[in-house]
């Protein structure tokens, strides 16, 4: 077998190789279910907000907001994570439509992010007091955007950036290899 065609079958073993693992290696977390779920309407209030991933995320990596019909947060704590489940407490009080935008990092060290809606028809909580304190500097938080989680993808080189860097690298060092062979062979003749 010459050398030209073992450098050949070198190289595309190599590519084949790693071409399989960018796409086994390119699978991050994403959403597997969520409590409510995307367009549920409920009549009871949760207690919480739950996120379920199809694997598990960083700890202390998780943001969420949930946001009422008035576009104000209703959180009530931090959310936890607990492998592959995000827990995030609220307080709905009134009805309507409410956001949950979320952020989480995923074991592979990638961000996940996404956005759910659901609907509360319940009774309307009472006037028991004021919705706002006078000279509060409590402000709205920015929920996560489809725009902001683009501008992560891109900052972060985006899903199996390093993988085509690796693939690269390798492509480099099979055709460095094959010169090499080349010029120890000498010219012909």
């Amino acid at each position: 077998m010459s050398l030209l065609l073992r450098l050949a079958t070198l190289a595309a073993v190599v590519l084949t190789v790693l071409g399989l693992g960018i796409g086994s290696a390119s699978a991050h977390a994403e959403l597997a279910s969520s409590e409510p779920s995307e367009a549920q309407t409920l009549t009871t209030p949760p207690r919480q907000i739950t996120l379920t991933f199809t694997e598990a995320v960083r700890a202390g990596s998780a943001e969420v907001v949930v946001r009422g019909p008035d576009g104000r947060s209703v959180t009530t704590g931090p959310a936890t994570e607990t492998d592959a489940v995000v827990r995030q407490p609220v307080d709905l009080s009134s009805n309507g439509s409410y956001l949950v935008a979320y952020r989480v990092v995923s074991q592979d060290g990638h961000p996940v992010t996404g956005e759910l809606t659901f609907s509360y028809a319940g009774a309307e909580a009472s006037d028991a007091g004021p919705t706002g304190v006078a000279g509060s500097t409590d402000s709205p938080e920015p929920p996560v955007t489809e725009a902001a989680a683009e501008e992560v993808a891109v900052a972060d080189g985006g899903a199996g950036a390093g993988l085509w860097w690796m693939l690269g690298v390798s492509v480099a060092v099979v055709a460095g290899l094959g010169v090499l062979a080349l010029r120890r062979r000498g010219p012909r003749g």
